[in-house]
């Protein structure tokens, strides 16, 4: 199996010690800090009724920072880069999971998700080229699974009811110059999958809608907060 790994800003020449980690590259549709908090209502579209509250909260924390390193070939010398990166913790329910998430030059990319890589990382948020209608490809494996399919740029106007900025009080925001980006594998097998997300200025996702055969969850932001004192 081929790597696609994206391609070095800098070079480091392999019987050196690698340089140290570039610090992270900011977005503002995608801000990550240590102690940022995104708590999500989590809504079970295709829930039974009478079978419980089929709405949840999802809480989204920027834990730590984690160095992500890539080995490549250059002049027949091995070189090493290294990224800073950030490890986000979802939870939900008493349980967690942690993903890897690095922003390059080319964009936001997932390098794990639940602790299981990504390889090629996917690249979910893409900064170049993003007007109305652009196209990017996704072809990577995750335990031996394939995530095959192509992501779609779109610039919208979304509405979410009920969300507090800060220590603002809860009312419903339209956010405007909001990046809708949709991924659909057009079917693999048996199973068709479809993830959007929506991208704010300066809050990151204030809304994801997850739909599969059998499932469609939709997430809409709540609260976003700065956890004021924790270490970076």
């Amino acid at each position: 199996m081929k790597n696609r790994i994206m391609a070095a800003i800098c070079c480091v020449i392999a019987c050196m010690s690698s340089a140290p980690a570039q610090e992270p590259i900011k977005s503002p549709y995608f801000p990550l800090e240590v102690g940022h908090h995104w708590t999500y209502r989590a809504t079970d579209l295709k829930a039974p009724q009478g079978k419980g509250d089929p709405k949840r909260n999802v809480v989204v924390e920027v834990e730590r920072k984690e160095v992500y390193s890539v080995k490549t070939t250059k002049d027949g010398k091995e070189v090493r880069n290294e990224y800073m990166g950030y490890i986000l913790k979802s939870a939900s329910g008493g349980k967690s999971t942690f993903d890897h998430v690095v922003v390059l030059t080319t964009g936001v990319h997932r390098i794990h998700a639940a602790e299981t890589p990504i390889n090629p990382p996917l690249n979910f948020f893409k900064f170049t080229d993003l007007t109305p209608g652009s196209t990017w490809p996704c072809d990577s494996i995750s335990a031996n699974k394939a995530i095959k399919g192509t992501f779609t740029a779109s610039l919208v106007d979304v509405t979410i009811p009920d969300v507090a900025i800060g220590q603002g009080l809860p009312k419903t925001v339209t956010f405007k110059n909001t990046y809708l980006i949709s991924f659909s594998n057009k079917k693999q097998g048996n199973e068709a999958i479809e993830i959007d997300y929506w991208f704010a200025p300066n809050l990151g996702i204030v809304k994801q809608r997850m739909k599969s055969q059998n499932h469609e969850v939709l997430l809409e932001l709540e609260r976003f907060e700065v956890e004021v004192g924790k270490k970076k």
